[in-house]
């Protein structure tokens, strides 16, 4: 979901499919660069993503996720 929230803010997004072809975007990233890659990684709206990023990384790496076994949630 996060996915479709981030592509929102710059990637024409049609929420409202199949009922509607209208797509949905905040900003128009400008063609500035040959390689298309580069006109969304040095857009400023690429700085938002990348902190999300960043910040569930810290997240995993302070807070692993637990693993439980079968022997743990039925002792039996």
């Amino acid at each position: 979901f996060f996915h479709l929230l981030a592509d929102t803010i710059v990637g024409k997004i049609q929420w409202l499919y199949p009922f509607s072809s209208v797509s949905y975007a905040w900003f128009e990233v400008p063609t500035r660069y040959p390689w298309w890659v580069f006109n969304f990684v040095f857009h400023r709206t690429f700085l938002f993503e990348a902190v999300v990023i960043l910040w569930a990384a810290l997240l995993l790496i302070k807070e692993p996720a637990k693993s439980t076994s079968i022997e743990e949630v039925d002792p039996q």
